[in-house]
C-alpha cells in the first residue's frame, strides 16, 4: 500500500468519525487518530489501518513468513496513549508519553526488515 492509499484510508476513518457521537461506542478519540496520523507520516512502509471496537485504531503489517504485527494506538487516560503491539503469540504493552520516542521504539518492535514491502487488505 503506497502512502497515499493509507492517508486516504485513514481521512475515510476520520471522516466517518466525525459523524459519530463521542458516546458512541465506534467513536475515537482525536488524541489517537492525531498520534495514528503521527505515525503513518513516519514509517516508509504503510499498513493496512482498522477502527477497533474499543475506541482505537489498530495498524497492521504481514511479515516474510506469514506472521501478522498488530499495532494498537489508544487512549489510556484522558491525555495520554498507550501501544499494544502483538507478534504472533507475543503482546507488549508500551506506554511512552514522549511522541518522538514513541515512534522510535515502534519502529524497532517492528522490524521493518521482517515485512513485506507492500502491505495489502486481505
Amino acid at each position: 500500500m503506497t502512502k497515499d492509499e493509507s492517508i486516504r484510508n485513514f481521512n475515510k476513518l476520520v471522516d466517518m468519525n466525525k459523524v459519530l457521537d463521542k458516546n458512541n461506542d465506534n467513536y475515537i478519540p482525536p488524541e489517537v487518530l492525531f498520534r495514528t496520523k503521527e505515525i503513518l507520516d513516519s514509517v516508509e512502509i504503510q499498513p493496512v489501518i482498522y477502527p477497533s471496537a474499543n475506541r482505537s485504531i489498530l495498524l497492521e503489517y504481514t511479515k516474510k513468513d506469514g506472521r501478522v504485527v498488530e499495532l494498537e494506538v489508544k487512549l489510556e487516560d484522558c491525555k495520554n496513549i498507550s501501544y499494544v503491539i502483538k507478534d504472533g503469540e507475543e503482546e507488549f504493552y508500551i506506554y511512552i508519553p514522549n511522541p518522538e520516542e514513541s515512534i522510535k521504539v515502534l519502529k524497532g518492535f517492528i522490524n521493518f526488515d521482517e515485512v513485506l514491502e507492500e502491505q495489502e487488505y486481505l
